[in-house]
């Protein structure tokens, strides 16, 4: 829960002053994560969404830890699980896949409206959209200028 409620921790922030740039370095859910589940790897997809939305004052980000041999854990969760003979990404590395091959060219203004008194009021919904192909060079934070658009829709509920 608290990864998902970080989706916002940057918003707010003058991409034009020195002191907000932005490095989110080493994030993961690491509580419960073991091998790394689904329910983390959504969280981080929601945090993302905020990563995404800030763009112009989160200059970079890095997931980590990111690389761990099966036979020698030091970390409780990592991306990327190595043997002598194989490898293979835990959910949050696919959710990593999914946000670059959609990153886009730039972020489109994105609202998310829920029911009221959905879990107790709480918001369980994250999403962002990212325009994937310009009209001739246009750009404009709606969406107007864009020929494909890539949208990312969080839900952290348990119910669909």
């Amino acid at each position: 829960q608290n990864m998902f409620n970080l989706q916002t921790a940057f918003d707010g922030r003058d991409p034009t002053a020195k002191e907000h740039v932005v490095f989110a370095s080493e994030y993961a859910v690491t509580d419960g994560g073991g091998w790394g589940n689904a329910i983390g790897a959504v969280s981080e997809a929601a945090f993302m969404t905020g990563l995404e939305r800030n763009g112009q004052a989160v200059h970079m980000a890095a997931y980590a830890p990111l690389f761990v041999h099966w036979n020698d854990r030091p970390w409780p969760t990592n991306m990327i699980v190595i043997n002598n003979h194989a490898w293979f990404g835990i959910p949050s590395y696919h959710v990593q896949r999914l946000f670059r091959e959609t990153q886009g060219t730039h972020y489109i203004d994105t609202i998310v409206l829920q029911p009221p008194g959905e879990q107790g009021g709480s918001q369980t919904v994250a999403a962002s959209a990212t325009c994937q192909e310009n009209k001739d060079g246009e750009e404009s934070s709606d969406g107007g200028g864009c020929l494909t658009v890539a949208l990312k829709l969080i839900n952290f509920s348990p119910t669909p």
